[in-house]
């Protein structure tokens, strides 16, 4: 009697792990993503604000350039 109790609490917790499993394919739930640290380093923060300058200048030339068209 005791064997089948201890099959059947791990036939519970395989489908348990089945069911958390569908239910974060479903939802598109990365649990090691969720976990993960997540770091900037400087060099990400210089890229962007490159980025960032680069997109203001061409900003300032579209300017102009609808300025001298009107």
């Amino acid at each position: 009697m005791i064997q089948y109790m201890k099959l059947y609490y791990l036939f519970l917790g395989v489908l348990l792990l089945i069911m958390i499993h569908f239910v974060c394919y479903i939802f598109n739930i990365d649990a090691f993503e969720l976990f993960e640290k997540k770091t900037h380093t400087s060099q990400d923060n210089s890229c962007i604000q490159e980025n960032i300058h680069s997109l203001n200048e061409s900003l300032e030339q579209l300017k102009e350039i609808t300025n001298n068209s009107i």
